[in-house]
């Protein structure tokens, strides 16, 4: 059985011509906001959309308190 602990070290980095996934960071926190600010796209969430920016950093931290609890750079 494959174990996902040493798979996944370092959080993936994946770049193409139009797209780039990477670990986000508190200096996302503005794009982060603009995009869970509009209730079209958090319709469908079970969370109301942002109001604050202070929201996004939460969230920006809180996931990277996860990242950082499993041991993921």
């Amino acid at each position: 059985m494959l174990n996902l602990d040493c798979v996944f070290q370092t959080f993936p980095h994946l770049e193409t011509e139009r797209l780039v996934s990477r670990r986000m960071h508190l200096s996302d926190a503005e794009s982060l906001f603009a995009i869970l600010a509009d209730e079209d796209v958090t319709r469908f969430y079970d969370d109301e959309a942002f109001t604050e920016i202070s929201q996004a950093r939460e969230q920006l931290e809180s996931w990277a308190s996860g990242f950082d609890a499993i041991g993921v750079l």
